[in-house]
């Protein structure tokens, strides 16, 4: 713990003692996030709750976030509907956060439209989170009337105000070619952008780009590094990449355990991390063969989108590859690929005859 930020303490203590709410607000902040102190939620609540029966609207805020990261929504919109109306500085920051809560259903019935109009209000407070969230709904047309130029004109806007997740969506629309002309050069410069600004997934979207060989060279090394400092923000789909790295150079030990830290419902790789965890356990690569296991992976993946885990299933199924041979099984999973678009599939119902 550092000295100045112990001495700080006990200055804020020493005002809060004569009432400054600030310096509650500032002790509450320090003991939230263990700046200065031992972390202690308690004693956190306890000098929010002091600010705001001493009147300090901004404390509302403060305490209203505060139940928002830790999932207790019904205390948190309670708050944040007061801090709009008496917080000051942070007023725009609980519009910001009511507008998020809309949009995501949390503690409230999701409604784009309530989200698109919180959006609206922090924005002409000049909130800078709530640019990025309303430009995104232009993009999608959540709420409000799709408007890719719209989308495109707010997310720069926030960018060049250097908001890392604005420099991350620019980075995005140059990649994929949405809301703009694809071009990787300008991509790879957003991400370059957002990434030294400490975004995960820009960090991640580098190693992308190296390891699929878009714009650049391809270069598994490189991309490697941007997946190992991706990781190191805990984005998951870096883990599941670096997983997928090692599976290809055969070391499984690894492999294993990133690709199941990666195969969790929160990362939108999840269902990579499941096809290749198929894989491997259909082929006993750094675990025991186990059939029942490989299948359970691959209805995973295709629940979760990857298709060309069908004929993974149809092919154990076809070859009675740890399980019982059964054709008709494995030409229900073939048809069901060839639904689905993937080339091999017609041809894998031919073989069965």
């Amino acid at each position: 713990m550092k000295k100045d930020n112990r001495e700080a303490i006990y200055w804020f203590e020493k005002a809060a003692e004569k009432g400054n709410t600030v310096a509650m607000c500032n002790l509450g902040y320090s003991y939230e996030f263990g700046e200065g102190v031992e972390r202690d939620f308690a004693k956190s609540i306890k000098y929010y709750q002091d600010a705001i029966d001493a009147g300090d609207g901004n404390a509302l805020y403060r305490l209203g976030n505060f139940y928002y990261c830790e999932q207790d929504y019904d205390k948190a919109l309670s708050l944040l509907e007061r801090a709009v109306v008496e917080a000051t500085e942070l007023k725009n920051d609980a519009e910001e956060l009511l507008g998020s809560m809309y949009r995501d259903g949390k503690g409230v019935e999701r409604n784009y439209v309530k989200a698109a109009e919180w959006f609206a209000k922090a924005i002409e407070h000049e909130n800078i989170m709530a640019l990025v969230a309303l430009g995104m709904m232009y993009k999608h047309g959540l709420g409000v009337e799709q408007d890719e130029a719209k989308a495109l004109q707010m997310i720069l806007q926030a960018a060049n105000l250097g908001q890392s997740i604005a420099m991350y969506n620019m980075g995005s629309f140059y990649e994929e070619g949405t809301c703009i002309i694809q071009d990787y050069t300008a991509a790879r410069a957003w991400y370059q952008k957002a990434a030294e600004a400490g975004d995960g997934d820009a960090m991640c979207s580098m190693g992308d780009l190296y390891y699929w060989g878009n714009g650049v060279e391809e270069d598994t090394d490189i991309a490697q590094e941007w997946y190992e400092k991706a990781a190191e923000t805990d984005c998951e789909d870096a883990i599941v990449m670096l997983g997928l790295i090692c599976y290809y150079r055969q070391d499984y030990e690894n492999a294993l355990s990133l690709l199941k830290r990666g195969a969790v419902d929160t990362n939108s790789r999840q269902a990579l991390a499941e096809d290749i965890l198929g894989e491997m356990y259909r082929d006993g690569n750094g675990v025991d063969k186990n059939a029942m296991q490989a299948i359970a992976f691959f209805k995973n993946a295709v629940e979760h989108g990857v298709d060309v885990s069908l004929i993974s299933l149809g092919d154990m199924y076809a070859n009675g590859n740890g399980v019982e041979k059964d054709l008709s099984k494995a030409r229900s999973y073939y048809e069901k690929a060839k639904e689905a678009g993937i080339d091999v599939a017609e041809q894998r119902m031919t073989d069965l005859g």
